[in-house]
Protein backbone atom coordinates (compact mmCIF):
# COMPACT_ATOMS: atom_id res chain seq x y z
CA UNK A 1 0.00 0.00 0.00
CA UNK A 2 1.35 3.37 -1.07
CA UNK A 3 -0.49 6.19 0.67
CA UNK A 4 0.59 9.31 -1.22
CA UNK A 5 -2.04 11.52 0.43
CA UNK A 6 -0.64 15.01 0.89
CA UNK A 7 1.78 14.44 -2.01
CA UNK A 8 1.32 15.77 -5.56
CA UNK A 9 2.20 12.44 -7.17
CA UNK A 10 2.38 8.72 -6.63
CA UNK A 11 4.83 6.74 -8.80
CA UNK A 12 6.86 8.39 -11.60
CA UNK A 13 8.27 6.07 -14.27
CA UNK A 14 11.13 7.49 -16.35
CA UNK A 15 12.87 4.20 -17.25
CA UNK A 16 12.14 1.35 -19.64
CA UNK A 17 11.31 -2.28 -18.78
CA UNK A 18 9.39 -1.41 -15.62
CA UNK A 19 6.48 -3.24 -13.99
CA UNK A 20 4.16 -2.10 -11.23
CA UNK A 21 2.11 -5.05 -9.92
CA UNK A 22 -0.35 -5.53 -7.09
CA UNK A 23 -0.12 -2.15 -5.35
CA UNK A 24 -2.81 -0.05 -3.79
CA UNK A 25 -2.10 3.63 -4.43
CA UNK A 26 -4.13 6.08 -2.35
CA UNK A 27 -4.25 9.81 -3.04
CA UNK A 28 -6.28 12.78 -1.89
CA UNK A 29 -7.11 16.39 -2.85
CA UNK A 30 -3.34 17.12 -2.93
CA UNK A 31 -2.55 14.34 -5.45
CA UNK A 32 -2.65 14.77 -9.25
CA UNK A 33 -1.85 11.21 -10.34
CA UNK A 34 -1.29 7.73 -8.99
CA UNK A 35 1.18 6.57 -11.68
CA UNK A 36 2.85 8.63 -14.42
CA UNK A 37 4.70 7.12 -17.39
CA UNK A 38 7.07 9.79 -18.71
CA UNK A 39 8.35 10.55 -22.24
CA UNK A 40 10.79 8.15 -23.83
CA UNK A 41 9.92 5.06 -21.76
CA UNK A 42 9.32 1.64 -23.34
CA UNK A 43 7.92 -1.71 -22.20
CA UNK A 44 6.08 -0.62 -19.07
CA UNK A 45 3.48 -2.87 -17.43
CA UNK A 46 0.93 -1.64 -14.91
CA UNK A 47 -1.09 -4.66 -13.67
CA UNK A 48 -3.46 -5.63 -10.88
CA UNK A 49 -3.26 -2.36 -8.96
CA UNK A 50 -5.96 -0.48 -7.08
CA UNK A 51 -5.70 3.28 -7.59
CA UNK A 52 -8.00 5.85 -5.99
CA UNK A 53 -8.42 9.27 -4.41
CA UNK A 54 -6.46 11.57 -6.76
CA UNK A 55 -8.28 14.93 -6.90
CA UNK A 56 -5.77 17.74 -7.61
CA UNK A 57 -6.08 19.21 -11.10
CA UNK A 58 -3.01 19.09 -13.34
CA UNK A 59 -0.69 21.85 -12.10
CA UNK A 60 1.57 21.76 -15.18
CA UNK A 61 -1.13 22.85 -17.67
CA UNK A 62 -4.70 24.13 -17.71
CA UNK A 63 -6.35 20.70 -17.50
CA UNK A 64 -8.92 20.32 -14.70
CA UNK A 65 -8.20 16.56 -14.54
CA UNK A 66 -6.51 14.37 -11.98
CA UNK A 67 -5.44 10.89 -13.15
CA UNK A 68 -5.28 7.35 -11.90
CA UNK A 69 -2.67 6.51 -14.57
CA UNK A 70 -1.10 9.15 -16.83
CA UNK A 71 1.23 8.44 -19.79
CA UNK A 72 2.53 11.12 -22.13
CA UNK A 73 5.30 12.01 -24.54
CA UNK A 74 6.67 15.31 -25.77
CA UNK A 75 6.40 14.67 -29.54
CA UNK A 76 6.54 11.84 -32.13
CA UNK A 77 10.20 11.14 -31.37
CA UNK A 78 9.81 10.92 -27.58
CA UNK A 79 6.68 8.82 -26.98
CA UNK A 80 6.18 6.15 -24.34
CA UNK A 81 5.88 2.89 -26.32
CA UNK A 82 4.73 -0.67 -25.68
CA UNK A 83 2.66 -0.03 -22.59
CA UNK A 84 0.43 -2.65 -20.95
CA UNK A 85 -2.22 -1.35 -18.55
CA UNK A 86 -4.14 -4.42 -17.43
CA UNK A 87 -6.47 -5.67 -14.68
CA UNK A 88 -6.36 -2.51 -12.57
CA UNK A 89 -9.20 -1.02 -10.55
CA UNK A 90 -9.41 2.78 -10.66
CA UNK A 91 -12.09 4.76 -8.83
CA UNK A 92 -12.71 7.98 -6.91
CA UNK A 93 -10.36 9.99 -9.15
CA UNK A 94 -11.38 13.50 -10.26
CA UNK A 95 -11.66 13.42 -14.04
CA UNK A 96 -9.65 10.65 -15.72
CA UNK A 97 -9.03 7.00 -14.89
CA UNK A 98 -6.38 6.32 -17.57
CA UNK A 99 -5.02 9.20 -19.64
CA UNK A 100 -2.66 8.92 -22.57
CA UNK A 101 -1.87 12.62 -22.58
CA UNK A 102 -0.20 13.43 -25.87
CA UNK A 103 2.04 11.21 -27.95
CA UNK A 104 1.94 7.54 -26.96
CA UNK A 105 2.29 4.42 -29.10
CA UNK A 106 1.42 0.71 -28.86
CA UNK A 107 -0.70 0.87 -25.71
CA UNK A 108 -2.85 -2.03 -24.55
CA UNK A 109 -5.54 -1.15 -22.01
CA UNK A 110 -7.24 -4.43 -21.13
CA UNK A 111 -9.51 -5.86 -18.42
CA UNK A 112 -9.50 -2.79 -16.17
CA UNK A 113 -12.39 -1.77 -13.93
CA UNK A 114 -12.77 2.02 -14.02
CA UNK A 115 -15.70 3.28 -12.02
CA UNK A 116 -17.21 6.07 -9.96
CA UNK A 117 -14.88 8.81 -11.15
CA UNK A 118 -15.57 12.30 -9.85
CA UNK A 119 -16.75 14.64 -12.63
CA UNK A 120 -14.79 17.89 -13.07
CA UNK A 121 -15.97 21.06 -14.78
CA UNK A 122 -14.65 21.21 -18.35
CA UNK A 123 -15.84 24.18 -20.42
CA UNK A 124 -18.99 24.44 -18.33
CA UNK A 125 -19.92 20.74 -18.50
CA UNK A 126 -19.18 17.81 -16.19
CA UNK A 127 -16.46 15.45 -17.44
CA UNK A 128 -15.20 12.11 -16.21
CA UNK A 129 -13.55 9.69 -18.64
CA UNK A 130 -12.39 6.10 -18.25
CA UNK A 131 -9.71 6.14 -20.99
CA UNK A 132 -8.60 9.17 -22.91
CA UNK A 133 -5.93 9.60 -25.56
CA UNK A 134 -4.60 12.37 -27.76
CA UNK A 135 -2.20 11.79 -30.65
CA UNK A 136 -1.92 8.13 -29.68
CA UNK A 137 -0.92 5.50 -32.22
CA UNK A 138 -2.23 1.93 -32.05
CA UNK A 139 -4.23 2.03 -28.82
CA UNK A 140 -6.25 -1.05 -27.84
CA UNK A 141 -9.06 -0.62 -25.32
CA UNK A 142 -10.48 -4.12 -24.84
CA UNK A 143 -12.43 -6.02 -22.19
CA UNK A 144 -12.67 -3.16 -19.69
CA UNK A 145 -15.63 -2.34 -17.43
CA UNK A 146 -16.66 1.31 -17.23
CA UNK A 147 -19.23 2.31 -14.63
CA UNK A 148 -20.66 5.66 -13.50
CA UNK A 149 -18.69 7.97 -15.80
CA UNK A 150 -19.54 10.57 -18.42
CA UNK A 151 -17.37 9.06 -21.22
CA UNK A 152 -16.04 5.49 -21.46
CA UNK A 153 -13.25 6.18 -24.00
CA UNK A 154 -12.28 9.52 -25.54
CA UNK A 155 -9.77 9.07 -28.39
CA UNK A 156 -8.74 12.37 -29.96
CA UNK A 157 -6.64 12.27 -33.13
CA UNK A 158 -5.68 8.70 -32.28
CA UNK A 159 -5.63 5.29 -33.99
CA UNK A 160 -6.45 1.85 -32.64
CA UNK A 161 -9.60 0.02 -31.63
CA UNK A 162 -12.13 -0.20 -28.85
CA UNK A 163 -13.97 -3.51 -28.35
CA UNK A 164 -15.63 -5.90 -25.88
CA UNK A 165 -16.02 -3.32 -23.10
CA UNK A 166 -18.90 -3.24 -20.61
CA UNK A 167 -20.70 0.00 -19.75
CA UNK A 168 -23.07 0.86 -16.93
CA UNK A 169 -24.15 4.40 -16.07
CA UNK A 170 -21.98 5.85 -18.88
CA UNK A 171 -23.41 8.71 -21.00
CA UNK A 172 -21.10 8.21 -24.01
CA UNK A 173 -19.37 4.90 -24.69
CA UNK A 174 -16.87 6.33 -27.18
CA UNK A 175 -16.00 9.75 -28.56
CA UNK A 176 -13.46 10.13 -31.37
CA UNK A 177 -12.06 12.75 -33.72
Amino acid sequence: VLDVSGQAAGIDISASHVGIYGCEIIGDESTTYGIAIRPGTEHVEIRENIIHGMALDNQSNDSPLAYGILAYGSDFSDMPRHLMIESNEIYGVAGAGISLGSWTEEVMINDNYVHDLIPVDYLGSPLSVGVQAQFANNVEVDGNSFENLVIGSNLLFSSGHVSNNDYEGVASYLTVT
